[in-house]
């Protein structure tokens, strides 16, 4: 039999619950970060100076796009934590097939 894998939130501890998201988050930021000055430090030694320009006003643009990507996927964890407290799982599954259907639409 499988596992449930669902955390209630309401329960516990509010640090630990917090910390158990934060991290991850922090994770993935820093090794985002870690890419793009290897990025930086590849190019610059390699393929010399107009391509570590090109690097470099690309970074603008990049973080444009993971924050909208941030903020959409914020914008339909509301629903879906509502829905999913609400007990209300035919609601839920519509809210979370159109956040995939977004997903899909918006090339990452």
């Amino acid at each position: 039999m499988a596992k449930n894998a669902t955390r209630d939130m309401t329960e516990g501890s509010p640090v630990k619950l917090i910390l158990g998201f934060f991290i991850p988050m922090l994770c993935g930021l820093l090794f985002q970060q870690l890419y793009n000055m290897a990025d930086t430090i590849i190019v610059g030694k390699c393929l010399g100076m107009k391509a570590l320009a090109a690097v470099g006003s690309t970074g603008s643009i990049n973080f444009m796009i993971i924050g909208f990507c941030l903020g959409v996927c914020s914008g339909f964890a509301i629903p879906v934590a509502q829905k999913f407290g609400e007990k209300n799982e035919k609601q839920l599954r519509r809210f979370a097939a159109n956040s995939g259907w977004l997903a899909l639409i918006f090339p990452q």
